[in-house]
């Protein structure tokens, strides 16, 4: 990851607590801004903490000089349009974060100036939401992504990373132009984030993953779908998650692969299930990272979000085990002891897909918890080579 500056602009009345939530105490932003500046570090970008009046926030928008932006509106709403037009003035990419607690539903607030003029919202995610906008900003400023549709909702939209030298700011080596890009043959692997289908969790999941695949010579679609409460709920992110796929594959150059699918918890659902669908494109691997992958005994996991999916929908419909592709080659990775999503998910998605006759490797592994899958350099990458041969 390439180093840079972050600037994070805390409006009045930020105070983190124990809920993540925003309650109005001017002043006393010396614990986030502990935090801020420790996570920065973790991830090699330098971050300037400085607060801000809501009447000033347009003009430092515009003024400060950073690679990226995180505004942190705390009780002010910064609701003037010059914010809008510093926002859109930038040229690197600007956080629009909201402090809330994660158990608040409701559709992402995109009535912000800053999110018209294209400023990435993000909300419901508690303090760890701060983590997380550094963590998308470090990862966009190491490798810049292109964003295209794949349908006409907000929803519906994929960040695009190209394993091109032109691309690339820093971050690792520059891929082999004998197997990257217009010089050869280009292999396009779909990502399916994670996060239980649930609003407030959406691509940026899967930003330090798409970076590595990147670095590794592939074309990376880091996928956005619909949710809950953004017209996701069933059959909606599975018919999302089947549209990416089929636009990937119309997109594909000549000679180049047939197109791979990364699905991580949730998304690893909706790679199964899309990829076991009569319609599907023809598919080079699925690679599932602890999926969720048996509805029927997925009991309570994520908080009856599962319910909320379903919205009433036989959950056979949605389940992978439902479909199994079996003209596919299928890789099912699972740390043994992952406390979010268990491994008995995937053993179960592997016995019956074995059944049904597909080609299935289990990875189980000792060393991986839940999210440490989608890190860059995560162990399982190794498969991924394999496949990719």
């Amino acid at each position: 990851m390439s180093s840079g500056t972050v600037a994070v602009l805390l409006g009045p009345g930020t105070d983190p607590t124990r809920r993540g939530l925003v309650h109005p105490a001017p002043g006393r932003l010396a614990r986030l801004v502990d935090w801020i500046e420790g996570w920065a570090t973790h991830l090699d970008v330098e971050a300037r903490c400085e607060e801000v009046d809501a009447s000033r926030c347009a003009d430092r928008l515009a003024e400060v000089v950073a690679d990226g932006v995180v505004v942190l509106a705390g009780d002010a709403a910064f609701d003037d349009p010059r914010v809008g037009a510093a926002t859109a003035t930038r040229a690197g990419p600007v956080v629009d974060l909201h402090l809330r607690d994660l158990t608040r539903r409701g559709p992402e607030p995109r009535t912000s100036f800053l999110a018209r003029h294209g400023a990435r919202v993000m909300h419901g995610r508690g303090i760890d939401g701060a983590w997380w906008a550094l963590h998308h900003l470090a990862w966009t400023l190491a490798w810049p992504s292109s964003t295209r549709t794949y349908g006409r909702h907000p929803e519906q939209v994929v960040e695009v990373r190209e394993p091109d030298r032109a691309q690339r700011a820093g971050a690792g080596p520059v891929p082999d132009p004998d197997t990257a890009g217009a010089d050869g043959p280009l292999s396009t692997v779909v990502l399916l984030h994670g996060g239980f289908w649930l609003a407030p969790w959406e691509r940026d999941l899967m930003d330090g993953l798409a970076v590595d695949l990147a670095q590794r010579g592939a074309r990376t679609w880091n996928a956005e779908y619909r949710r809950i409460d953004t017209d996701g709920e069933w059959p909606g992110c599975g018919a999302d998650a089947l549209a990416v796929l089929t636009a990937a594959d119309r997109a594909r150059g000549p000679g180049d692969p047939p197109v791979m699918v990364v699905g991580h918890s949730a998304g690893g659902q909706l790679a199964l299930w899309a990829a076991g669908q009569p319609t599907a494109p023809p598919l080079e691997a699925v690679i599932a990272l602890a999926p969720l992958a048996d509805l029927a005994n997925a009991g309570d996991l994520g908080g009856g979000a599962l319910e909320r999916m379903l919205a009433g929908a036989d959950p056979g419909r949605a389940c992978p085990t439902g479909a199994v592709p079996t003209e596919v080659p299928l890789t099912l990775v699972h740390g043994v002891d992952d406390d979010l999503v268990p491994v008995s998910q995937s053993r179960a998605y592997a016995t019956v897909a074995r059944a049904a006759g597909a080609i299935v490797q289990l990875d189980e592994r000792g060393d991986a918890d839940h999210f440490s899958l989608v890190s860059p350099g995560a162990g399982w990458l190794d498969v991924f080579a394999d496949t990719d041969r």
